[in-house]
Protein backbone atom coordinates (compact mmCIF):
# COMPACT_ATOMS: atom_id res chain seq x y z
CA UNK A 1 0.00 0.00 0.00
CA UNK A 2 2.78 2.49 0.90
CA UNK A 3 4.75 1.60 -2.24
CA UNK A 4 1.59 2.15 -4.30
CA UNK A 5 1.19 5.55 -2.65
CA UNK A 6 4.79 6.42 -3.57
CA UNK A 7 4.08 5.34 -7.17
CA UNK A 8 1.01 7.60 -7.18
CA UNK A 9 3.09 10.53 -6.02
CA UNK A 10 5.41 9.86 -8.97
CA UNK A 11 2.38 9.71 -11.27
CA UNK A 12 1.26 13.11 -9.97
CA UNK A 13 4.23 14.60 -11.88
CA UNK A 14 3.85 12.24 -14.87
CA UNK A 15 6.80 10.07 -13.88
CA UNK A 16 7.29 6.58 -12.57
CA UNK A 17 9.97 5.16 -10.32
CA UNK A 18 12.76 3.19 -11.93
CA UNK A 19 13.21 -0.38 -10.71
CA UNK A 20 16.15 0.79 -8.58
CA UNK A 21 14.09 3.62 -7.04
CA UNK A 22 11.21 1.23 -6.35
CA UNK A 23 13.60 -1.20 -4.64
CA UNK A 24 15.08 1.59 -2.49
CA UNK A 25 11.61 2.81 -1.53
CA UNK A 26 10.62 -0.76 -0.63
CA UNK A 27 13.68 -0.99 1.65
CA UNK A 28 12.76 2.33 3.25
CA UNK A 29 9.20 1.13 3.85
CA UNK A 30 10.51 -2.11 5.39
CA UNK A 31 12.87 -0.11 7.60
CA UNK A 32 10.43 2.57 8.79
CA UNK A 33 7.09 0.84 8.37
CA UNK A 34 4.20 1.81 6.09
CA UNK A 35 2.47 4.34 8.38
CA UNK A 36 5.29 6.93 8.45
CA UNK A 37 5.68 6.64 4.67
CA UNK A 38 1.93 7.13 4.21
CA UNK A 39 2.12 10.26 6.38
CA UNK A 40 4.97 11.51 4.20
CA UNK A 41 3.02 10.81 0.98
CA UNK A 42 0.01 12.75 2.32
CA UNK A 43 2.35 15.65 3.09
CA UNK A 44 4.07 15.40 -0.29
CA UNK A 45 1.02 15.20 -2.55
CA UNK A 46 -0.57 18.14 -0.73
CA UNK A 47 2.37 20.26 -1.94
CA UNK A 48 4.46 20.13 1.21
CA UNK A 49 8.18 20.34 0.70
CA UNK A 50 7.94 21.17 -2.98
CA UNK A 51 9.27 24.65 -3.62
CA UNK A 52 7.85 26.23 -6.74
CA UNK A 53 7.69 23.17 -8.97
CA UNK A 54 6.32 19.68 -8.70
CA UNK A 55 8.69 16.73 -8.74
CA UNK A 56 8.71 13.13 -7.69
CA UNK A 57 9.71 12.55 -4.06
CA UNK A 58 13.14 11.28 -3.14
CA UNK A 59 13.98 9.14 -0.15
CA UNK A 60 15.90 12.07 1.28
CA UNK A 61 12.65 14.08 1.20
CA UNK A 62 10.95 11.40 3.30
CA UNK A 63 13.86 11.27 5.75
CA UNK A 64 13.80 15.05 6.17
CA UNK A 65 10.05 14.92 6.83
CA UNK A 66 10.20 11.97 9.24
CA UNK A 67 13.42 12.78 11.08
CA UNK A 68 14.09 16.32 12.34
CA UNK A 69 17.78 15.43 12.92
CA UNK A 70 18.29 14.52 9.27
CA UNK A 71 21.02 16.59 7.59
CA UNK A 72 22.85 16.19 4.35
CA UNK A 73 26.65 15.96 4.49
CA UNK A 74 27.20 19.63 3.59
CA UNK A 75 24.89 20.88 6.35
CA UNK A 76 26.49 18.50 8.86
CA UNK A 77 29.98 19.67 7.87
CA UNK A 78 28.95 23.30 8.35
CA UNK A 79 27.58 22.43 11.81
CA UNK A 80 30.83 20.62 12.65
CA UNK A 81 32.87 23.63 11.53
CA UNK A 82 30.75 25.94 13.70
CA UNK A 83 31.14 23.61 16.69
CA UNK A 84 34.92 23.49 16.31
CA UNK A 85 35.04 27.28 16.21
CA UNK A 86 32.57 27.68 19.09
CA UNK A 87 33.78 24.95 21.46
CA UNK A 88 37.43 24.32 20.57
CA UNK A 89 39.56 21.28 21.37
CA UNK A 90 39.63 21.61 25.17
CA UNK A 91 35.97 20.74 25.69
CA UNK A 92 33.69 18.22 24.03
CA UNK A 93 30.55 19.75 22.49
CA UNK A 94 27.16 18.90 23.95
CA UNK A 95 23.72 18.31 22.49
CA UNK A 96 22.71 21.77 23.68
CA UNK A 97 25.49 23.22 21.53
CA UNK A 98 24.28 21.29 18.47
CA UNK A 99 26.13 17.96 18.66
CA UNK A 100 23.90 15.10 17.53
CA UNK A 101 24.45 11.35 17.79
CA UNK A 102 25.06 11.20 14.05
CA UNK A 103 27.60 13.97 14.16
CA UNK A 104 29.33 12.28 17.11
CA UNK A 105 29.57 9.07 15.06
CA UNK A 106 31.09 11.04 12.19
CA UNK A 107 33.58 12.73 14.53
CA UNK A 108 34.57 9.31 15.90
CA UNK A 109 35.06 8.11 12.31
CA UNK A 110 37.45 11.02 11.74
CA UNK A 111 39.56 10.13 14.77
CA UNK A 112 37.73 11.88 17.61
CA UNK A 113 37.01 15.42 18.71
CA UNK A 114 40.58 16.50 19.44
CA UNK A 115 41.76 15.11 16.09
CA UNK A 116 38.98 16.89 14.19
CA UNK A 117 39.83 20.18 15.91
CA UNK A 118 43.48 19.66 14.91
CA UNK A 119 42.89 18.69 11.27
CA UNK A 120 39.82 20.67 10.20
CA UNK A 121 41.07 23.19 7.62
CA UNK A 122 39.66 26.67 7.25
CA UNK A 123 36.96 27.08 4.63
CA UNK A 124 39.17 29.55 2.78
CA UNK A 125 41.77 26.80 2.20
CA UNK A 126 40.12 25.48 -0.94
CA UNK A 127 42.03 22.24 -1.60
CA UNK A 128 42.44 21.01 2.00
CA UNK A 129 38.79 21.91 2.67
CA UNK A 130 37.62 19.95 -0.37
CA UNK A 131 39.66 16.88 0.69
CA UNK A 132 38.32 17.07 4.25
CA UNK A 133 34.76 17.46 2.91
CA UNK A 134 35.15 14.29 0.81
CA UNK A 135 36.41 12.33 3.80
CA UNK A 136 33.65 13.80 5.97
CA UNK A 137 30.94 12.84 3.47
CA UNK A 138 32.10 9.23 3.60
CA UNK A 139 32.07 9.03 7.41
CA UNK A 140 28.80 11.01 7.52
CA UNK A 141 27.08 8.40 5.35
CA UNK A 142 28.38 5.68 7.67
CA UNK A 143 27.17 7.66 10.70
CA UNK A 144 23.71 7.97 9.16
CA UNK A 145 23.60 4.20 8.70
CA UNK A 146 24.79 3.54 12.26
CA UNK A 147 22.06 5.66 13.79
CA UNK A 148 19.22 4.94 11.37
CA UNK A 149 19.67 1.23 10.78
CA UNK A 150 21.48 -0.22 13.75
CA UNK A 151 20.59 2.44 16.36
CA UNK A 152 24.12 2.39 17.77
CA UNK A 153 24.62 4.91 20.57
CA UNK A 154 27.07 7.72 19.92
CA UNK A 155 30.58 7.25 21.25
CA UNK A 156 31.67 9.75 23.90
CA UNK A 157 33.62 12.69 22.52
CA UNK A 158 36.92 13.32 24.28
CA UNK A 159 38.55 16.74 24.34
CA UNK A 160 42.28 17.27 24.75
CA UNK A 161 42.20 17.72 28.54
CA UNK A 162 39.81 14.82 29.06
CA UNK A 163 41.90 12.02 27.54
CA UNK A 164 43.76 11.08 30.74
CA UNK A 165 40.66 11.49 32.91
CA UNK A 166 38.79 9.00 30.70
CA UNK A 167 41.41 6.26 31.17
CA UNK A 168 40.62 3.87 33.97
CA UNK A 169 43.18 3.45 36.73
CA UNK A 170 45.21 0.25 36.52
CA UNK A 171 43.93 -2.67 38.54
CA UNK A 172 45.98 -3.71 41.52
CA UNK A 173 46.94 -6.95 39.73
CA UNK A 174 47.92 -5.00 36.60
CA UNK A 175 49.96 -2.55 38.68
CA UNK A 176 51.67 -5.47 40.49
CA UNK A 177 52.55 -7.17 37.16
CA UNK A 178 53.93 -3.89 35.83
CA UNK A 179 56.08 -3.37 38.94
CA UNK A 180 57.41 -6.96 38.75
CA UNK A 181 58.22 -6.49 35.06
CA UNK A 182 60.21 -3.37 35.97
CA UNK A 183 62.07 -5.25 38.69
CA UNK A 184 60.31 -3.49 41.57
CA UNK A 185 58.22 -5.53 43.98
Amino acid sequence: MALDAISQSFAQVKAEPTPAEAALWAQEIDSLGPQPIMAFVRFWVSGGGQRGFLRAPRIEDARRFLDPDWMDADTALQRLYALVEQVGPYQAPTAQQGMTDRLAHAVAGLGGWARVCETLPGQSQEFPWREFAKRFESVWNQAQAKTLLSHQPAPPLVAIGQAKAMQSPPSSLGARVERVAQGVS
